[in-house]
């Protein structure tokens, strides 16, 4: 099975490098969308803002990796 995926994966890697442009645009749109400006409420009180998943992954993965060099 190890050399019959090589075909698909170089085709899907071939493809990722030659629209690397377009994915990386629609990245930043997608978290161009995701910030929103704070919330307010009537009494001027900020809520909290929602965080774009691409930030929560790269959180979460800062925290493993402290914990791993921790331990």
């Amino acid at each position: 099975m190890g050399r019959d995926v090589l075909v698909p994966l170089n085709a899907l890697a071939q493809w990722a490098l030659a629209r690397r442009e377009q994915v990386e645009a629609a990245r930043r749109a997608y978290d161009a969308k995701a910030r929103h400006p704070p919330l307010r409420f009537s009494t001027g009180v900020r809520a909290h803002r929602r965080v774009p998943p691409r930030q929560k992954m790269r959180l979460a993965a800062a925290r493993m990796t402290a914990a791993l060099e921790s331990s």
